[in-house]
């Protein structure tokens, strides 16, 4: 996502500065504040607080694929819906019917991804059964490998399984 953000801001001679915060929380420097003309957030980049005092001191934000509610700010994503809905329906079609889903819940994209799969269970009348749920700590390949070694100590058996972050389903 930023190099695709640093090379339109390149060609439109905008000004970039990358902070790397780590995770939700952890930045709260108003060190640049005078010199920003917008600020955008990737994923949980920032708290919500942080956010919501950039706002209020009339910084325009957009949040990429995290929900800062109730604070003001515009939120661009992924069809997560269709994008699962899409999954779904090729499973189906390939004649699965058990179908396992990975994702860390925390995630706004992710959680909505979950709510589509759950979404999809009742569009295809099939029952929505708990143990085909593996919810991880975070999107990451170890993510993945503890989802896959709790898959087999549950003896789980799923024919097919969405995975809802990339490296997840590396690591599954």
């Amino acid at each position: 996502i930023i190099n695709h953000v640093r090379l339109l801001c390149k060609l439109k001679n905008y000004a970039l500065d990358v902070i790397a915060t780590h995770s939700l929380g952890e930045y709260h420097s108003n060190f640049w504040l005078a010199n920003l003309g917008a600020v955008i957030f990737i994923r949980n980049a920032i708290s919500p607080n942080f956010a919501a005092q950039l706002r209020a001191q009339g910084i325009p934000c957009v949040s990429i694929a995290y929900d800062y509610f109730p604070a003001p700010i515009n939120m661009v994503c992924s069809n997560n819906r269709q994008g699962i809905k899409l999954a779904f329906e090729h499973l189906i079609a390939k004649g699965h019917s058990r179908i396992a889903f990975i994702g860390d819940l925390t995630q706004y994209d992710l959680r909505k991804r979950y709510e589509a799969y759950c979404e999809e269970h009742t569009r295809h009348n099939l029952p929505l059964d708990e143990e085909l749920c593996f919810f991880t700590q975070n999107t990451t390949y170890l993510g993945g490998f503890n989802a896959a070694t709790d898959y087999v100590k549950r003896d789980c058996d799923a024919t097919a399984v969405i995975a809802a972050a990339g490296l997840l389903a590396e690591g599954f």
